[in-house]
């Protein structure tokens, strides 16, 4: 349903000087066509026709308010280009919103990465360091033999026949050994 030039002028300015709803609706179904031709050229996620249509009301009046009639174009095009434009913007605005979301992501892959440098650091404490000269201070002369035993320096039955002592006194002295080492390291931490 087109409008004549003169009537399209006789709407414009009554919905510009008095905000006329009934020239604003005659207006906007004179539109229909360009609305219907920009709804199925874009495509705006979450806008069902009823949101397009209301959507296209809205950019009508404003287009209307904006309109120069004094430049003699017609409106029809004018207000395609207002239409298109808005639905661009609503493209762009829906776009914005998925790339801020997905900005505050966090993907696997860095969280892992963090993790195993981390887990690193939990799981491999510095060792700490034994100051020898004081363990070896600390031990009898039995003990600092089971100690040779056991860093593979001696043999037993060189240390039993020399210092008179059987297979559970050995064991004695190696747990006094292991309790001693225990103790420095906890004291040296």
């Amino acid at each position: 349903m087109g409008l004549t030039k003169e009537r399209e002028r006789l709407l414009i300015s009554r919905i510009q000087k008095d905000d006329d709803e009934q020239a604003l609706k005659e207006l906007y179904y004179s539109c229909l066509p360009v609305i219907g031709g920009t709804i199925k050229q874009y495509f705006v996620e979450l806008y069902d026709n009823q949101d397009w249509e209301q959507e296209a009301l809205i950019l009508c009046y404003k287009t209307a308010k904006r309109f120069d009639l004094k430049q003699g174009k017609p409106f029809v095009g004018f207000y395609k280009v207002s239409l298109h434009n808005r639905a661009i913007n609503l493209i762009r605005r829906g776009k914005r919103k998925k790339r801020l979301a997905a900005s505050d992501q966090v993907y696997w892959e860095d969280v892992a990465t963090e993790l195993e440098q981390a887990s690193c650091l939990i799981a491999s404490p510095p060792a700490p360091v034994l100051d020898w000269q004081d363990l070896v201070e600390s031990l009898s002369m039995l003990e600092l033999e089971e100690l040779l035993l056991e860093l593979g320096y001696k043999q037993a039955g060189e240390i039993k026949r020399q210092y008179q002592v059987n297979e559970m006194g050995l064991r004695r002295a190696k747990y006094r050994v292991k309790e001693k080492i225990k103790l420095k390291l906890r004291i040296g931490a």
